[in-house]
């Protein structure tokens, strides 16, 4: 796999470019089962183009890098992006450091009906922060939000796991974090135009550049009438990984303290749409503070 940081992607600004082929040392040829275009659909992710594929969809992914001497007994491949972009990576308001990396990712190639994509998901060593864990299965939207109301702030740093049921014609349907009284992160699937959405225009702090509220849009396929999301929160980060690692989005937010709640939202009767699966784990980070 060859990877290209570039400029332009999909959300604006720089991002992060892979290529499927062989490479022999001298000479990179893609690979002809990687060609398919994406899927094609009025939606506003840039198709592929001579090969190009996006690995992350979200505004804050690029340069990454991938660790060279991994053991052959563990044989995996995994790397980490810088976690921001160049548009307005001077100008985030935060002290005294600025700009982070993105979780580890653990990288593999899939056959889709589109042809071989990359899909990540976060290292299992990352299972280690895992604190106070809540499990729901089954529900209507509406018995999940009560689930959810009634177990509260889940903490600065969690990580969640959601499986829905997507009979045809379904009306959008997402997630929305909530920080403090008025501040949200809106996740919106738009079955229809297969699309999904990271709305963070009301996140907290966005004022420090214009273009930090422009929308973060990704396709995806909606597989056997099913939707997974996984995505981890923290303290001024959401990494979103869709469909089991396929679409990923990466992006910086600077919400406000105070309670951090989630909520399940549908477009149509929240009594009609079913939540399969539904996972939250508190995290305790600090033990991956440097001492």
């Amino acid at each position: 796999m060859l990877i290209v940081n570039t400029s332009g992607a999909p959300a604006g600004g720089s991002g992060c470019q892979y290529f499927v082929g062989d490479f022999d040392g001298t000479r990179f040829v893609l690979d002809a089962a990687a060609q398919k275009a994406e899927p094609d659909s009025d939606k506003p992710a840039k198709p592929a183009t001579d090969g190009a594929l996006w690995a992350d969809y979200g505004p804050d992914f690029y340069a990454a890098v991938s660790w060279s001497d991994i053991p052959a007994r563990d044989g995996r491949r995994l790397w980490l992006g810088w976690m921001s972009n160049w548009t307005y990576a001077n100008e985030v308001p935060t002290s005294p450091w600025r700009n982070a990396m993105t979780l580890p990712r653990e990288l593999a190639l899939r056959n889709t009906s589109e042809g071989l994509r990359l899909t990540q998901r976060p290292v299992r060593e990352l299972q280690a922060v895992r604190r106070k864990h809540h499990r729901l299965t089954k529900k209507t939207l509406a018995e999940a939000n009560r689930w959810l109301k009634q177990r509260g702030d889940f903490g600065e740093s969690f990580e969640v796991l959601a499986e829905f049921e997507v009979p045809v014609a379904t009306d959008n349907f997402g997630l929305i974090l909530r920080f403090g009284t008025n501040a949200q992160v809106r996740i919106t699937c738009d079955p229809g135009l297969r699309r999904i959405s990271l709305d963070r225009s009301k996140s907290g702090r966005t004022d420090f550049h214009p273009t930090f509220i422009r929308a973060i849009e990704a396709p995806i396929e909606i597989r056997d009438q099913g939707l997974q999301l996984r995505f981890i929160v923290d303290a001024s980060s959401i990494e979103l990984f869709c469909q089991q690692g396929e679409v990923c989005l990466s992006a910086l937010i600077f919400p406000p303290k105070g309670s951090r709640q989630l909520e399940l939202f549908s477009d149509q009767s929240e009594e009609s749409l079913a939540c399969k699966l539904l996972e939250v784990w508190r995290l305790d980070t600090s033990i991956l503070s440097p001492k």
